[in-house]
């Protein structure tokens, strides 16, 4: 008896230390981090949505690049893509070419990414260039235009400064970005800045299903609609080292993130400041990144 009451004594305490254990609160995570978190995801929703949108444009361009340059003040009517987008090119002054890319009201699905598109993309495009040529200037306007049923708006305003030699599979084009209140949904964060990026490959082909992205030089300000104080600023550490890289043919495998790269992260509010640095791996086609909160 006094075996069995030892032992259920000590069944007891055990229990009590495991409740104990079970009490103790666990490491607390760093709220910080967390906000990060959730604002890195915002700002690469933003991104991609901005890239995607883009490449929309830059196929459409360099699909229609003989009528753009026919382009006259009686507007040309053609389809596009498996959506049959209604496309309409016409010169709307000495200098400038319209190009409207109309997806109606269908949300109609991609046939390799399986992303919905519905809306108007409005292209106002300087002189007759090709989208690939060195000079090459345009502004990119959202109409109602809705990306896997997100609605994009503002205004993207793209310029090639730079184009190789050579036009092969290794093929460069660099690109100035500017943002003008560039947001997606009418309450997500509202953007505007400055962007350097280059593409790379596939661009022997008229198709961009296989183009690689990256971003020499970032300086966006994205603000927080909902305080409309909240205020985040996106830059590279140091330019041109290790440049956040978007890579198409993860995108073809539903990765739509970046796969390499590091940027910097100020945030701002009344009352805090606070930096964080991004790290978004080594390339592989995954949703990963290191967040470090200073």
């Amino acid at each position: 008896m006094k075996i069995f009451n030892y032992i259920f004594y000590l069944f007891v305490l055990a229990s009590l230390t495991l409740y104990s254990c079970e009490k103790e609160a666990p490491e607390t995570i760093n709220p910080s981090l967390v906000e990060a978190e959730g604002f890195i995801n915002e700002y690469v929703a933003l991104q991609s949505s901005a890239y995607d949108a883009l490449n929309i444009v830059g196929d459409v361009l360099l699909r229609t690049q003989k009528e753009i340059q026919a382009a006259s003040t009686t507007a040309q009517n053609l389809t596009f893509d498996d959506c049959e987008a209604q496309i309409s090119i016409v010169k709307t002054s000495n200098d400038l070419v319209q190009i409207s890319i109309d997806y109606g009201e269908a949300n109609c699905p991609d046939a390799i990414t399986n992303k919905t598109r519905g809306g108007k993309i409005i292209v106002q495009q300087t002189g007759t260039t090709t989208y690939y040529s060195s000079g090459h200037q345009m502004s990119v306007t959202f109409d109602n235009f809705q990306l896997n049923s997100q609605a994009l708006s503002g205004t993207i305003a793209v310029k090639n400064t730079s184009k190789s030699s050579d036009f092969t599979l290794e093929d460069t084009v660099k690109q100035q970005l500017t943002y003008t209140n560039f947001q997606l949904n009418a309450n997500g964060m509202l953007g505007s800045g400055y962007q350097e990026r280059g593409l790379i490959k596939g661009l022997q082909s008229r198709s961009i299903g296989d183009d690689m992205y990256w971003s020499d030089t970032t300086h966006l300000t994205i603000v927080e609609q909902a305080s409309n104080t909240n205020k985040y600023t996106i830059v590279d550490p140091e330019i041109g080292k290790d440049p956040l890289i978007f890579d198409m043919f993860c995108w073809n495998n539903q990765v739509y993130y970046p796969t390499k790269g590091i940027i910097n992260i100020s945030f701002e509010s009344a009352s805090v400041s606070k930096v964080a640095t991004v790290d978004f791996g080594n390339g592989a086609c995954e949703r990963f990144k290191t967040v470090t909160v200073e």
